[in-house]
């Protein structure tokens, strides 16, 4: 049986289904120095249902603050990164080897085409552009330190 969850585990998180949200966040993001650094925030943000209502629901006066203030929507967010640190670097290493983004010197992320929409998980597309609208504020040190994740 065990054998079953992992493969379902495997089914749920490749770099296939994420790949969209993460071009979808940089597109909306922009380019800005060391920003690939947010990637290891996307998906520990945009995947658990509290955080992703909120995301979803961003308007022009939401912000990161907003976010933070309701703890059940962070709780836990170290431990979420360093779980979803590998299938972030897969996904990376998908989206810069078809060609979607490229990687600058300075850590930057440019998006140069579309990723086709395959099995996404539902919402996360739209959360990702309402973190990357309430992240654009602040440099990506500010963004960890509000958040409180503190190493990669």
């Amino acid at each position: 049986m065990s054998t079953v969850i992992e493969h379902l585990a495997v089914l749920y998180n490749n770099p296939f289904n994420f790949a969209p949200a993460l071009a979808e966040f940089y597109n909306e993001y922009g380019n800005a120095n060391r920003s690939m650094l947010l990637a290891y925030l996307i998906l520990p943000l945009i995947l658990p249902k509290e955080s992703r209502k909120y995301l979803r629901a961003v308007r022009t006066n939401s912000s990161l603050r907003v976010l933070v203030s309701e703890r059940d929507r962070i709780y836990g967010l170290a431990a979420r990164v360093q779980q979803y640190r590998h299938i972030t670097d897969k996904t990376l290493q998908y989206l810069v080897d078809a060609n979607v983004i490229e990687i600058g010197h300075d850590l930057n992320i440019v998006v140069r085409g579309q990723v086709s929409t395959g099995v996404v998980p539902e919402g996360t597309i739209d959360a990702a552009r309402g973190l990357a609208k309430i992240c654009r504020p602040y440099d990506v040190q500010t963004v960890y330190r509000m958040l409180g994740v503190k190493s990669l």
